[in-house]
């Protein structure tokens, strides 16, 4: 039952959207990815039971799973190790195989009035990665529902439901016209990405997000300006 446990926190890690070692993770974002095992940063601690243990300096150093500008990742044991490893290279070896949104993640725009705002990729899979990710996946959030703590009986079911409804109320909300915001939902997590006017800005509008109903986190990676090289989210490629 362990390694089934770690195999679902390695899935769950690596579909998350990628952040770059030079943002600052806010309390929001670290609260949800404890609640997933994920772990922020250069020296990476195990996930032991819901507490984070420090680990020694000389076994930190030695457990970068992605590349410099792919600071998301999980610390695992075993023979999972090689699983995560091996699909972090799938996702950045030259002349990668094709990529799908074969889960039909909703990715959608909710707002456009900053034409020149670099524009995100969306939630893309190679054939590998979906064979790893199908069997977990299709299992999250299934105790939650037999104990009788959650609605329905997967947590990607919400996404479905959650994006629509979000990007209404952003719509509607009537202080985001001004912005070019894109929002990606996994398993419950909404992600922002995009173009604001301010800091206070983005903070509203991370706020206004946590008020739609059955999201479990918001994940805010939006930028104020349209400067490409700044973006805090990987682009769609031309």
């Amino acid at each position: 039952m362990k390694h089934i446990d770690l195999l679902g926190r390695a899935a769950q890690c690596a579909s998350l959207p990628i952040i770059p070692p030079s943002v600052a993770p806010s309390a929001g974002l670290r609260r949800v990815l404890r609640k997933v095992g994920c772990l922020y940063g250069r020296k990476p601690r195990p996930y032991d039971g819901g507490r984070l243990r420090p680990r020694s300096a000389a076994r930190d150093s030695s457990m970068h799973l992605y590349p410099s500008y792919r600071s998301l990742f999980v610390v695992l044991y075993g023979p999972v190790l090689g699983l995560v490893a091996a699909s972090a290279a799938a996702q950045v070896s030259p002349g990668a195989a094709p990529r799908t949104n074969a889960f039909n993640d909703p990715f959608v725009q909710v707002t456009q009035a900053i034409p020149q705002c670099p524009v995100p990729e969306g939630p893309l899979y190679t054939e590998a990665e979906v064979r790893e990710l199908a069997h977990v996946r299709s299992q999250h959030g299934g105790s939650c529902h037999r104990v009788g703590r959650c609605r329905l009986p997967n947590s990607y079911l919400y996404d479905a439901e959650i994006i629509p409804r979000g990007q209404r109320y952003i719509q509607q909300d009537g202080r985001f016209d001004d912005t070019s915001v894109w929002v990606l939902g996994e398993r419950r997590l909404v992600t922002l990405k995009g173009c604001v006017q301010s800091q206070a800005q983005s903070d509203a509008l991370e706020k206004a997000v946590w008020l739609v109903d059955d999201v479990l986190g918001v994940i805010n990676l939006l930028q104020v300006g349209t400067d490409a090289a700044a973006a805090r989210y990987p682009l769609l490629r031309p």
